[in-house]
């Protein structure tokens, strides 16, 4: 197994911190004192309590000035009860009605002290996210991967890691046409598995993920499945478990007591034990890998390129663990978020057929019936194009996107964002914003045609977030999602099996925007 990479801080003391040493001290110099002076322990403990009173009552009005405006905080609990009060949903439409009474920026207290900060409407998160303070990434106390990957470093790491897989995908034509093979070698196959189900009712809670996770591994491990692999279908059932049990926006993953009640809750306990079988997985690849290393031959895949010196040398500042949990990000950023909008385009075309049937007369015109879509039809089928936007727009798979974090105190809008603190986009309630789009619950491909049907988009879109640490694999999902919708599309018509229960467009409580497991038929079109 991999040794976690160790990385070294120095953090200067603030007030409060201060006074929680000083409030310490007093507090044990008391209990000492009780032997002494005949205090019972009664008292003590009454003494105990006004001194934990009085220091919260200082932290909060240290730590309050200027703050964004939010729900009354309780101590120890945080803003706990305001948000089991604040009634039923997910976390994101509960903040969107809290940030009806507070704004735009939101403030949050947890319990453990941490703070969370909530943004809503383009205005708020566009300037947050093009703040460089604002950057940073949160890091989980109970994470078990062997260093820190792209997705979660901060400052030059983040730097460093960011162009390694910028080259990476240079070199290896990710998401450009070069690569367009590789996705259509698995659109193709899982043509072939729809075909097998003969139009009865199948299940599409794995298909989606079969096919996407084996586009990366061959890219990022070498190496591709088959869909029945033993080894393969247990890898896809430690990602969708992990993306399952995180949570919209997997706040608690990073409170700075989860490592503390980590063992008391099973959905963490869980979370550890899948992420530890992930690792097995990364650890066993990177084995045969090392042993079939050849340093004169050109990487055929990330893990080859790094431990190629030519790159090795110009990233030295990396350890290994690093770029083994980058390799991690890579495989489970490019699987379950695609997977889960494809997932919701099958649901939006079996609940709207007039779309769905629109969308396969355009392809049929423009395509014909003896090949499948290709990228260079993209440009000359706006409506399809249209209906994949309207489906990202409505379904917007990262809810509260991937939390990011304050390097240091910083202003946002007039308000001060203290260090440390995390933010939370609210992308789900900007994608449904009525100020932005009309009738947003409903679904209309034509919002994103303009009067002479051409394709055109709002800056309010931002399915892949928006900023600096907005999604690098942008071109590929893009590509594959348009590959993947297209081809099915032509060959098949999505219908609700008979007797099936009436089609839902509720989601599962995971970090992505999921739909809830459902059925379909997968009808052979001639």
């Amino acid at each position: 197994m991999l040794k976690h990479d160790q990385q070294k801080s120095v953090h200067k003391p603030d007030a409060t911190y201060l006074m929680s040493v000083a409030i310490y001290a007093m507090m044990m110099g008391m209990f000492d004192a009780t032997s002494l002076m005949g205090i019972s322990t009664t008292t003590a403990l009454i003494f105990v309590s006004v001194f934990l009173l009085v220091f919260w009552i200082l932290r909060r009005h240290l730590s309050t000035r200027n703050l964004p405006p939010g729900p009354w905080a309780w101590p120890l609990l945080g803003n706990l009860p305001n948000l089991i009060a604040a009634g039923g949903g997910e976390a994101h439409e509960i903040f969107l009605r809290l940030s009806k009474k507070y704004g735009p920026v939101l403030r949050l207290d947890m319990v453990g002290g941490k703070r969370i900060i909530v943004l809503h409407g383009y205005e708020a998160i566009s300037k947050a996210f093009s703040n460089p303070l604002l950057n940073d990434r949160p890091v989980s106390p109970i994470s078990q991967s062997p260093g820190i990957g792209v997705i979660t470093a901060s400052g030059q790491g983040w730097k460093t890691q960011r162009n390694l897989v910028l080259r990476f995908m240079r070199d290896f034509s990710i998401g450009k046409s070069g690569f367009e093979g590789s996705i259509a070698q698995e659109v193709n196959t899982l043509i072939q598995e729809f075909k097998k189900t003969k139009g009865k009712p199948v299940k599409q809670e794995y298909l989606f993920c079969n096919a996407l996770a084996n586009i990366i591994c061959s890219v990022v491990y070498g190496t591709r499945y088959d869909y029945n692999d033993p080894k393969f279908k247990e890898l896809l059932h430690h990602t969708i478990r992990i993306f399952e049990l995180l949570g919209s926006g997997g706040v608690l993953f990073f409170m700075p007591f989860v490592n503390v009640i980590a063992r008391f809750i099973p959905s963490l306990r869980e979370i550890i034990q899948h992420s530890k079988q992930y690792n097995i997985f990364v650890d066993e690849a990177l084995l045969w890998h090392q042993a079939d290393f050849d340093p004169h031959s050109a990487p055929t895949d990330f893990l080859y390129l790094c431990l190629n010196s030519k790159y090795w040398t110009q990233n030295k500042n990396l350890g290994m663990g690093h770029m083994m949990t980058t390799s991690g990000d890579l495989f489970f950023a490019g699987t379950e978020t695609t997977a889960s909008t494809l997932r919701w385009s099958l649901l939006y075309m079996m609940a709207n057929p007039e779309i769905q049937a629109r969308v396969q007369a355009e392809i049929d015109s423009v395509v014909g019936r003896d090949r499948l879509p290709q990228m260079s039809d993209k440009p000359n089928l706006p409506y399809t194009e249209a209906t994949i936007l309207e489906v990202q727009r409505i379904s917007m798979i990262l809810s509260l996107g991937v939390p990011h974090k304050a390097a240091e105190d910083t202003t946002l809008m007039g308000y001060t964002i203290p260090k440390g603190a995390i933010l939370l986009p609210n992308f789900w309630a900007l994608g449904r914003d009525p100020e932005v789009w009309h009738e947003p619950h409903l679904f209309k491909p034509e919002r994103f045609l303009d009067k002479d049907g051409c394709v055109t988009r709002k800056d309010e879109f931002v399915p892949f977030s928006a900023g600096r640490r907005m999604c690098l694999g942008e071109p590929l999902a893009k590509m594959e999602l348009f590959l993947f919708f297209t081809g099915l599309l032509h060959q098949f018509t999505f219908q609700r099996p008979d007797g099936a229960p009436p089609i839902s467009f509720k989601s599962t409580a995971g970090f992505t925007f999921a739909p809830v497991p459902y059925e379909f038929c997968a009808i052979v079109r001639t």
